[in-house]
């Protein structure tokens, strides 16, 4: 058990590290995203979070089906069903001259982790193609071992977005969906061998 929650916090800091440089890529390159940029941006330093590092040291106690309940977050501007009350944690990150403040709400089960990301672009993206940043988004997955199941496009009403499974180097399988949301970018992501359980967080996202 000790060694699938190490695993589990070494793809959730992964996972961190990806986001960051989806969000950074518009700033260095004027007009599309290359997966190259993820690549380059996962040097940025990172330091576990206190969750993470909680994870390690303590074994989460299993979440009972009956506890899913509807969480919202009003500065987020979304709601979701998870399986517990999630804990929220607020980490920025910076690159010359560019801060990102991500905000992540995470529940961890016995054997699962799911989570919500949304972190905003301070500076105007309009002049970037949506479909560039989400692209950069799924090929950042790919990277250091890993690899792409699958992939499609997705929308969360009027807005664009993608959903793929992947795998790490360590043969975790997980699976996310990105949406932008104007100058916001959503990530959830849900590491769990049931799929019902997985269909219901993805399927109750909504944005306010």
């Amino acid at each position: 058990m000790l060694l699938l929650l190490e695993s589990l916090n070494r793809l959730f800091m992964k996972l961190r590290i990806i986001g960051t440089a989806t969000l950074f890529a518009p700033f260095c390159l004027a007009a599309s995203v290359s997966a190259t940029t993820i690549a380059d941006f996962k040097q940025l330093p990172s330091q576990p979070c206190l969750t993470c590092r909680a994870t390690i040291a303590v074994q989460p106690v299993q979440v009972a089906q009956a506890d899913w309940k509807n969480f919202s977050s009003d500065k987020g501007k979304f709601a979701v069903l998870m399986p517990g009350k999630p804990t929220e944690e607020t980490q920025t990150s910076k690159k010359d001259d560019v801060t990102i403040n991500n905000h992540t709400f995470m529940v961890e089960t016995e054997e699962s982790v799911f989570f919500v990301e949304y972190s905003d672009f301070r500076d105007d993206i309009s002049m970037i193609k949506p479909d560039a940043i989400l692209e950069a988004g799924c090929e950042g997955l790919s990277q250091d071992g890993g690899k792409l199941l699958s992939k499609r496009s997705i929308a969360l009403g009027e807005h664009p977005g993608r959903e793929v499974e992947y795998t790490t180097k360590e043969g975790i399988t997980g699976k996310a969906r990105i949406f932008l949301v104007g100058q916001r970018l959503y990530q959830l992501h849900v590491v769990t061998s049931q799929a019902a359980d997985a269909n219901k967080f993805f399927d109750s996202f909504e944005v306010k």
